[in-house]
Parts: structure tokens; sequence; C-alpha cells
């Protein structure tokens, strides 16, 4: 390790100032020793018959100061000095997004002093998990009558940002099919095996009842088995969004769409209420975890999946964040600022 310091070419900046300051300090002493001795020369007194006092205080300050200074850049210059941060490299996120109709309703929390819509709070617990999960791979997939890949796992932010943003400002369509979504990943793992040993499966839906329609609880629990069969150790991350009372949907269309407004209104104002079972059946038979909207915040959820994660031996690793090298440039130059000016103080006396 202490090698390979001397073949970063970067590095020479922080090891200047380390390599000057013993030649300093000879030369330093030297010049005392040859000043000590033209005084005795020139006066015989008894004040002159003594060796001088080098690395008097401030002096001897300076000197530690820039040898701190350089060995403070040294290291920020081959190591880093950023704060430890974890880095979930082998860590791969599938977000599977509700965004029916139903979603619109604005019954699940508060942010700041109004209430949000279901979508608008799935749509920042993903964008938690992303923040909370650096170097983690993400892809969408949004559903509700049918489902379909939005985007392969990336780990670009400006990517995730704008396909989730894409996935939510999708026309709705009233009725919540959760089969398809866990059909359309098997489909995709089944031509393409996630990267990750342990794929995380985030579904985040308000369950999908309606008056009239029955929800095929079993079909669901079938089909996330499947996904389990396409990778063993897949983690379940079900989350019900939505208030335990019925709550009405706005009646505009969001797209604009005319045929779709007059479907809407001619069936009348829509009532929704979250619906937890069939989000349950997923998580107990894949066992995974499950978490209420309104019981949880976006920090527990995040904090619960890291949890699981590293309890099944899925370890981050710990890298000190970005700008260390910066702040091993800034004091490598302040370690040469000082040498210069203690140079020029001596050469000067």
């Amino acid at each position: 390790m202490i090698g390979s310091l001397f073949l970063k070419v970067e590095n020479f900046w922080g090891l200047v100032p380390c390599a000057v300051l013993p030649l300093i300090v000879i030369w330093q002493r030297d010049r005392e020793l040859s000043l000590a001795q033209e005084r005795r020369t020139l006066d015989s007194g008894p004040g002159a018959h003594h060796w001088p006092k080098w690395g008097r205080r401030g002096e001897s300050l300076l000197l530690c100061l820039a040898l701190l200074a350089s060995a403070g850049g040294m290291a920020g210059l081959r190591w880093g000095w950023g704060a430890p941060a974890a880095q979930w490299r082998h860590c791969e996120f599938w977000l599977l997004l509700d965004t029916s109709l139903s979603m619109r309703a604005q019954d699940t929390t508060r942010v700041g002093n109004s209430f949000v819509s279901r979508l608008e709070w799935a749509e920042l617990v993903c964008s938690k998990l992303f923040e909370s999960f650096p170097g983690a791979r993400f892809g969408i997939i949004p559903f509700a009558g049918d489902a379909s890949v939005l985007l392969l796992p990336s780990t670009d932010r400006n990517e995730f940002a704008y396909y989730l943003q894409s996935a939510t400002a999708v026309p709705k369509s009233r009725g919540t099919d959760l089969v398809e979504p866990l059909r359309a990943l098997a489909s995709e793992w089944t031509q393409k095996p996630p990267a990750s040993p342990m794929p995380v499966v985030v579904l985040l839906s308000d369950g999908g009842r309606e008056e009239g329609r029955e929800i095929p609880i079993a079909k669901i629990g079938e089909t996330a088995k499947e996904v389990q069969a396409a990778s063993p150790r897949v983690l379940f991350v079900c989350v019900a969004v939505g208030g335990d009372r019925e709550a009405a949907v706005p009646s505009e269309s969001p797209s604009g769409d005319v045929s779709l407004e007059e479907d809407f209104q001619s069936k009348g104002l829509l009532r929704t209420a979250r619906f937890d079972p069939p989000l349950e059946t997923v998580s107990e038979m894949i066992g995974g975890l499950f978490f209420r909207a309104k019981d949880i915040s976006l920090e527990e959820i995040c904090r619960a999946v890291a949890q699981r994660l590293e309890k099944q031996g899925m370890h981050p690793e710990w890298e000190a964040e970005a700008g260390g090298e910066e702040a091993g440039r800034v004091l490598a130059t302040l370690g040469l600022g000082i040498l210069f000016l203690l140079t020029t103080l001596w050469s000067r006396q």
C-alpha cells in the first residue's frame, strides 16, 4: 500500500513538502551555527559565547504546521478524506409502481402542510430508496390494467428521475391488476436473470379494490412464486398506500383524454380505500416485508430494507465520499505556502 502511494502522479503535489522540509530544517540549523560562529569571532563579550536557540517558538510552530499540512495533503490525495459512505453495488431494485386512477386519491400522508396523493407518496418512496442505496441499480415497472418494463436497472440518477416522472405522468386507467407487474417481472428475469444475488422487488399499490370487481389474491400469490422461482433469494417489499377509509378520487382526467373523462363521469364518483390482503399475501408467501403508508415513514422503510439485506449477507462496501483529493490539494498547498514563508523570513534575517 505504501509503495502504491508513490506510483500515483497526482500524489507529487503532496509529497513535495515532505521532501523539502528536512532540507530546510538542515539548512536552518547550519545557518544558525554559522551566524553563531561569526558572532563569537566579532564579539568577545560573554554574551557571544553560547549556541543559538534555534527553532524559536514561532518558527517551530510554522514548521509543525507545514509538516502536518503536508502529511494531510499526501493522505488526502492517496486515500481520500471524505466520510465513509455505503455503496450497494451488488444490489438491484425493481420498483413495481401502481399508476391506476385510484392512486390519485389524497389520503396517504402529509408532506409539509398539505396531503399528497397516493401516487405522489409512492414516488417519494422510490426517490428515497434511490438516495438511500447509492450504487444500487434501479428498474421501474409501472402498472394499472397492464404492465411493462419502463426502465431496466440503472445507476444513473438523471435517467432514473426522468423515467420515474414519466411513469407517474402516463394516463391513468381505471382498475388495478397486481398480477401483470409480477408476470412482467418474471418474464424479464426468465430472459435475463438479475445481476444481483438478492434482488429487491418493491411493490407499491393501494390494493386495487373496486366495487363489483374481485381481486384474484390466489393468482397474485402464484405469480409471486414464479418471480421467486426465477431468483430464489428475491426480497419482496410490499407497501400498501392509502388510508383506511374510502376517499374520493379527483374526477379530472390527467391526460386530457375526452373518452376517458366521459367514461369516468358516466360511472360516477370513484371512492376507494386501501386494500391490504393481496399485498400481505405476497409478502407472507415469499417471506418479505410489508408496510402501510399510514404507519411508517420513508426513512423507516429504507432502514428496514437495509437491515434485511445485511441480515441475509448483502453488505455494502464502505468508501470515502468524493472531495478527499480536493482537500488534500488544499492542505499540500498550505504546507508549501508555509515553507515558502519560512524561507523568506530566514533569508531576510
